[in-house]
């Protein structure tokens, strides 16, 4: 029994044939994407070792450092930086002020008080020498009957 093959018949075997491999491939692919998910998801649940994470977290640091230098190059956040600098510059400034005051109003007291202690040391100094002025005007005045009664 020797089977001859006609041209539609080699066309339909190598449609079948092709259709067998594409099947085979697609089973190859979802295999292999099934594969691929199952081993993303296991090193997800796998906490990642201390030399992974250093170097993730560094990988993270240089990407926000270079974001953040990016963002500084923005006119819009080249003058939102210029006004917290005016701001604190202000700031500074008004605190400057009202510390000299402080320091002027406790300078003025300071010589105020020396002022009274001055003024309470010269009150004590004239009312001592009224005093002594006294005395030596009584002293005087009893020399003066002494001498008096003795002539």
């Amino acid at each position: 029994m020797t089977r001859i093959e006609t041209r539609e018949h080699k066309l339909q075997n190598n449609a079948l044939l092709r259709s067998y491999k594409e099947a085979q491939e697609q089973q190859s692919r979802l295999k292999r994407e099934k594969m691929n998910q199952l081993d993303h998801s296991r090193s997800t649940k796998v906490p990642p070792s201390l030399a992974d994470a250093s170097e993730i977290a560094e990988k993270v640091a240089i990407v926000k450092k270079a974001q953040m230098l990016l963002n500084e190059e923005e006119d819009d956040c080249k003058r939102m930086n210029s006004m917290v600098l005016y701001s604190k510059v202000v700031t500074i400034r008004d605190q400057q002020l009202v510390e000299n005051k402080k320091i002027k109003q406790k300078h003025k007291d300071e010589e105020t008080r020396l002022d009274l202690i001055s003024e309470v040391q010269r009150l004590k100094a004239l009312h001592a020498a009224d005093i002594r002025n006294t005395k030596q005007e009584a002293a005087a005045r009893e020399g003066a009957l002494t001498i008096m009664r003795q002539m």
